[in-house]
């Protein structure tokens, strides 16, 4: 089981068997509760193209200040974590994989934070009848996949969506860094901490970039969804790669709460005004969810 030490913020490495054959180790992110620790953890997921690493500056210590033990979870191929010579074949399923296993070792209730790619793996996660004892969908792709969303994008901004689509296959570093940042960012980004973003950014699996269209499908079926646990869906009013329609048919199909943050846009954890995303996750979790 991993525990965090009192105040220590440090690096986990956990150790796994693949699917595939051989031994993959996963890097974990932690940073422990500060004050008198709330008996429900915190696991990040992190997009498509970057790592663990989206969630250090800001939200990580802004939930562990608020009594709350967190982790943070690379895929494999991401971040630290071993895979990347065999990132091309990964798919969904891989994924879903890490996150069984990463929360197999938590000891306590877990609330997971799926944001992007990674609310589709929590998607997952959920229709293979795991139970957690809350869920954000936080920017997700949406139940039926990114199919309309793309499509939205491409008749809004056609050079942003090809740009996009190059840099999920080659890397967000090599795709048109204006159409990325306009996709991904408000204005009020700061130069370096946009190029921080891309120095941290890499390869995806082009059979993930598929899989998210919405097929084979992964979201949990109609009949599962009465067993679901707390659900809240949080967006950007001005995302521009999941926008608002989108992130409000979501919160319609598991009956979830739907909180979308004016001028937000996708990434949101790097934002200057961050603190918006965690105070709604904190002000949900504090209503709707009990070890």
């Amino acid at each position: 089981m991993l525990r965090v030490g009192p105040f220590n913020r440090y690096f986990v490495i956990l150790e796994r068997v693949s699917s595939k054959g051989g031994v993959v180790r996963l890097e974990l992110l932690a940073e422990s509760a500060r004050g008198r620790a709330e008996p429900i953890a915190f696991l990040f997921l992190h997009g498509i193209c970057t790592s663990a690493a989206i969630w250090r500056p800001y939200l990580l210590p802004a939930l562990a200040g608020a009594g709350y033990d967190c982790f943070a979870l690379s895929f494999r191929g991401h971040g630290r974590s071993e895979g990347q010579e065999r990132l091309a074949f990964t798919t969904l399923g891989d994924y879903v994989e890490d996150l069984e296993r990463t929360l197999a070792r938590l000891d306590r209730p877990v609330v997971a934070v799926g944001f992007s790619l990674g609310g589709a793996v929590l998607q997952a996660y959920l229709r293979r009848g795991h139970r957690l004892a809350g869920a954000v969908l936080m920017g997700s792709v949406p139940p039926y996949g990114l199919v309309s969303a793309s499509l939205q994008l491409f008749f809004r901004d056609a050079f942003a969506w090809r740009s996009l689509m190059a840099a999920n296959q080659l890397g967000l570093r090599h795709g048109d860094h204006e159409s990325v940042r306009r996709v991904l960012f408000s204005n009020r980004i700061a130069p370096e901490a946009y190029a921080a973003f891309l120095a941290e950014s890499q390869e995806e699996s082009p059979l993930i970039g598929l899989q998210l269209q919405g097929w084979p499908p992964f979201a949990p079926l109609p009949w599962q969804l009465a067993g679901l646990p707390p659900m809240l869906v949080l967006g950007g009013g001005e995302d521009r790669l999941v926008p608002p329609a989108e992130l409000r048919a979501t919160a319609t199909y598991y009956g979830a709460d739907c909180r979308l943050l004016p001028g937000m846009p996708h990434m949101m954890m790097l934002e200057p005004d961050w603190r918006r995303a965690a105070d709604a996750i904190l002000e949900w979790a504090g209503a709707s969810v009990s070890a």
